[in-house]
């Protein structure tokens, strides 16, 4: 019999375990890491007219910090179409010039609908890793190829994973050439603060259903998530606290259906 930790893990992959989670949960919430964490990563890849692929986007602020960043044609995707929704009516609502190029789109990301040689860059957080939870690699496969097939040919994949994928990576070639595909570089980047959090919770239930958090935990968590990034980050110059605070507080608000 499966614990509900691995149950809920398991369906990382499902579309409709998405739509079922972004009908009720609010806010922006950016898993892994954010942008503040990767801006010194990205700024090796990007220009101001580079065109962004923003790979299972979910309810990030990615796309939003980029475009407020100087990156402003960002196209993101999202196999569940709550989750676009959403996302698509809250920026459409708000009259900041500089999101007027982004796009939000209902898609599959191992059958993308871009023609060939599209984007400059491509980034993903996470999707891969969901694919992976349900055991999914002819879909990891097919999301590397298809990622591969719109990118410019001097265009670069961010892929950011807890697992090992280099040794995938290196395997995939050209079907008609024979020659391989990606030049893999490896980078560590921080947690963002609102996945430092959850980590943080996590550790405090002790394999748990996060729907057993207190009010008390949750305050404890955020004060130490709080403690500990000013020690990280006291001498980073766009450390935006304030933002930093609402996004934990949201992730704080939504832990309960998790």
């Amino acid at each position: 019999m499966e614990s509900s930790s691995s149950v809920r893990n398991n369906s990382y992959h499902d579309a409709q375990y998405w739509d079922k989670r972004y009908k009720v949960i609010s806010g922006l919430f950016d898993w892994y890491t954010d942008y503040c964490s990767l801006k010194p990563l990205l700024r090796l890849y990007l220009a101001p007219e580079s065109k962004i692929l923003n790979i299972g986007c979910g309810n990030s602020a990615l796309a939003e910090d980029l475009a407020m960043s100087g990156y402003p044609i960002v196209t993101s995707i999202d196999a569940s179409k709550v989750c676009i929704d959403v996302m698509r009516e809250r920026y459409s609502k708000l009259e900041e010039k500089h999101f007027k190029h982004l796009e939000w789109l209902h898609m599959d990301a191992t059958k993308l609908e871009f023609k060939d040689s599209t984007f400059d860059l491509a980034i993903e957080k996470g999707t891969v890793d969901a694919l992976l939870c349900g055991e999914n690699k002819p879909g990891v496969i097919s999301l590397l190829l298809e990622t591969w097939r719109v990118l410019k040919k001097d265009g670069y994949l961010i892929l950011i994973t807890h697992g090992q994928l280099s040794s995938l990576l290196t395997k995939q070639k050209d079907s008609k050439l024979g020659t391989l595909l990606w030049e893999v570089k490896v980078h560590r980047v921080p947690f963002s603060p609102s996945a430092l959090l959850m980590r943080r919770i996590r550790a405090m239930l002790d394999g748990k259903p996060l729907s057993s958090v207190t009010k008390e935990m949750r305050e404890e968590a955020l004060i130490k998530t709080q403690e500990d990034l000013l020690t990280d980050f006291q001498k980073a110059e766009d450390l935006d606290l304030k933002k930093i605070s609402s996004a934990m507080l949201t992730a704080v608000e939504n832990f309960n259906i998790a």
